[in-house]
């Protein structure tokens, strides 16, 4: 999605290019955190989640998970 569709969907003024520049800056920031993918091109998508991982045995506490 471009940063114009996002603000659409949210109910912004995407008329006035002021109004999208803080909005791209959020964008850009939850990419750097890994919520979102921001593309070559500039538009942003959601980021494809891993394989969840296996529960591991050893880090079940001392009773041993029952």
């Amino acid at each position: 999605m471009t940063v114009k569709q996002v603000g659409e969907e949210l109910g912004l003024q995407v008329a006035v290019r002021g109004k999208l520049e803080p909005l791209r800056g959020k964008l850009s920031k939850l990419a750097g955190r890994g919520r979102l993918r921001k593309l070559p091109d500039g538009r942003f998508t959601a980021r494809l989640r891993p394989a969840a991982p296996h529960a591991d045995r050893r880090n079940r506490g001392a009773s041993g998970g029952r």
